[in-house]
């Protein structure tokens, strides 16, 4: 049971792992959303204003918009793609130290069997000693008593 409960765990942890990297996946498609709008509205400007929105200072801002959004989308896939790799790491760590985990209580078990096994010797040959003790002494008190004068 503790095997089937380890993958059962192991199982929500990748889930968990890929529930995250899609969260910072959605983050990164979000970026770039806004990246989409704030250049856009840097072309608005500038051509409202009768400048060329694709030269100059207007094409500036836009290409340090460009840097840092995708700067910041690197960084989120970085993320998703740690969350991914650290939830399979500690899926696989958590299978393993179940496993681990039950060699050891098999171990334990059979050592405790032996334990108990080598405790009913003892007990039979210690009972098997005090019938004949017992015995023995019978047969004693029996010929104390048929053979008096």
């Amino acid at each position: 049971m503790s095997d089937q409960y380890a993958q059962i765990q192991a199982g929500r942890l990748l889930k968990k792992a890929e529930i995250e990297a899609r969260n910072y996946q959605i983050a990164g498609n979000q970026l770039l959303r806004n990246l989409r709008a704030t250049n856009a509205t840097a072309r608005a400007r500038a051509a409202a204003s009768g400048v060329a929105f694709g030269e100059g200072s207007a094409a500036a801002i836009q290409r340090e918009n460009v840097r840092a959004a995708m700067f910041d989308v690197g960084i989120a896939d970085l993320n998703a793609l740690t969350a991914r790799v650290l939830g399979f790491e500690d899926a696989a760590a958590m299978i393993q130290s179940t496993d681990y985990q039950n060699f050891l209580n098999v171990f334990a078990a059979q050592r405790q069997a032996g334990q108990y096994t080598q405790a009913g010797k003892a007990a039979r040959d210690q009972a098997g000693l005090l019938a004949s003790a017992t015995l023995t002494r019978g047969v004693i008190d029996f010929a104390q008593t048929a053979y008096r004068p």
